[in-house]
C-alpha cells in the first residue's frame, strides 16, 4: 500500500513542472521495487538444463533463497518480452510468415522436464508444409556478431558463448525430443539495432545426440538430489556463472580463488577498507534522502524552505536547472517567525 509521500497532493493542470518531477521520482522508485519471489519450481525447465551447476538447478527445484532481481535485469527481461512480440507482429505484417502454437507445451515423462515453446513458423504460401518450432532470442551485440547466420554453425557459435546463450541449444533440443518435430529456429534478435539472424537445429545432427545425453544425465541428478533432499556439490568457482548466479549469496555461499590475485595487509589500507563498507551503506541512504527532500522542496515553488525544526531548504539556480542548499537548522542564522 502506497504511503502519503507516493501520492501526489497538488493539482496536474496547475503544477505540471511539479507533478513531472514527482512523475520521475516515482518511475524511480518502481523500478528499484521490482522483484521476483522464490518459490519451488514443480519441474527441470527447459531453458535451464544447459546450465553448468547442478546446484543451481536444485535450488530452483527446492526453492532455496535467491537474492531479489535487480530493477535493470527486470527491465532487460519485460524488453525482451516485448522484443518477441513485436518480432512476430513484424514477421506476420512484412514478411507473409505464419506463426501459430504460442506457448504450446509437451507432455512429462520421469525425467520431469516442462517446456513452452515460443510458436511455431511457415511460409504462408506453403500451406501443405508443416511448420517449424521457432524460439526468439534477444541478447547484446558483441554476442550476437558472433553468431553465424542461417547455418548449423551458429548452434556451435552459440555453445561456445556465454553460459547464458549456452543454454538455449539444450533448450531447442528438449523442444526436438518432445514434440517430435525435426528442426527448431531460433530467431536471434540484437535489441540496439534492428537486426535478426535465424539459426537451424536439426534433429538429424550430431549436435542433437550429445546435448541429449547431457540433458538426461542433469535431469536424473536432479530429481534424485531433490528426492533425497541432498544438494549436488558446487562447480569450481566461476567468476561469469558465480557471479550472476542468484543463489551465490543467499544459498549457496561460494569460495572465491585468491590464486593470482595481490592482497593487500597493510593495517592502515585494511582499516581504511573496513571503514569505508561500515559508511558505504549509509552514503548511499543520505544520498537517496537528500534526493527525496530535493524534489519534496522543490514542488512547493519556493526559494526558502524550513522542514521541521531540522534543516533549511535553499533554492538556487544552477545552469538550466535549480540546486537545493540544505543547512542545519541551528547554523542557519536568525530565522523570524510571527508571532501567533
Amino acid at each position: 500500500m502506497n504511503d502519503d509521500n507516493d501520492v501526489y497532493l497538488a493539482p496536474h493542470t496547475s503544477d505540471p513542472i511539479g507533478f513531472c518531477r514527482w512523475l520521475g521520482q516515482r518511475w524511480k522508485r518502481a523500478y528499484e521495487d521490482r522483484r521476483r519471489e522464490s518459490f519451488p519450481a514443480a519441474s527441470n525447465y527447459a531453458s535451464s538444463l544447459g546450465h553448468d551447476c547442478l546446484r543451481h538447478l536444485w535450488y530452483q527445484r527446492t526453492g532455496a533463497e535467491r537474492k531479489p532481481f535487480e530493477a535493470r535485469t527486470m527491465m532487460v527481461f519485460e524488453r525482451g518480452n516485448t522484443i518477441e512480440r513485436e518480432t512476430v507482429e513484424f514477421m506476420r505484417a512484412e514478411m507473409e510468415i505464419d506463426w501459430v502454437r504460442s506457448q504450446q507445451s509437451a507432455p512429462k515423462d520421469s525425467l520431469n522436464i516442462g517446456m513452452k515453446i515460443d510458436g511455431g513458423i511457415r511460409g504462408r504460401h506453403n500451406q501443405s508444409d508443416a511448420y517449424l518450432i521457432a524460439e526468439i532470442k534477444t541478447m547484446n551485440s558483441r554476442e550476437f556478431a558472433r553468431i553465424t547466420d542461417c547455418d548449423v554453425q551458429g548452434i556451435h557459435d552459440m555453445l561456445s558463448a556465454s553460459w547464458w546463450i549456452k543454454k538455449y541449444p539444450f533448450q531447442g533440443v528438449c523442444y526436438l525430443h518432445y514434440l517430435q518435430e525435426d528442426a527448431v529456429i531460433f530467431v536471434l534478435r540484437d535489441p540496439s539495432s534492428w537486426g535478426c539472424k535465424f539459426v537451424p537445429l536439426l534433429k538429424d545432427s550430431p549436435i542433437y545426440l550429445q546435448l541429449w545425453d547431457e540433458i538426461q544425465t542433469k535431469a536424473k541428478a536432479v530429481n534424485a538430489a531433490v528426492a533425497s533432499g541432498e544438494c549436488p556439490e558446487p562447480i569450481p568457482f566461476h567468476k561469469s556463472i558465480c557471479g550472476m548466479c542468484d543463489y551465490a549469496d543467499t544459498a549457496c555461499h561460494p569460495t572465491k580463488h585468491n590464486e593470482g590475485v595481490e592482497v593487500l595487509t597493510h593495517p592502515d589500507v585494511v582499516k581504511a577498507a573496513r571503514e569505508f563498507m561500515d559508511i558505504k551503506d549509509s552514503v548511499s541512504r543520505a544520498n537517496g534522502l537528500k534526493e527525496y527532500l530535493r524534489e519534496i522542496v522543490l514542488q512547493t515553488g519556493n526559494d526558502r524552505v524550513i522542514i521541521g525544526d531540522s534543516v533549511e531548504a535553499t533554492v538556487r539556480k544552477a545552469g538550466k536547472g535549480k540546486a537545493v542548499k540544505f543547512t542545519p537548522l541551528d547554523m542557519a542564522g536568525d530565522l523570524l517567525f510571527d508571532d501567533e
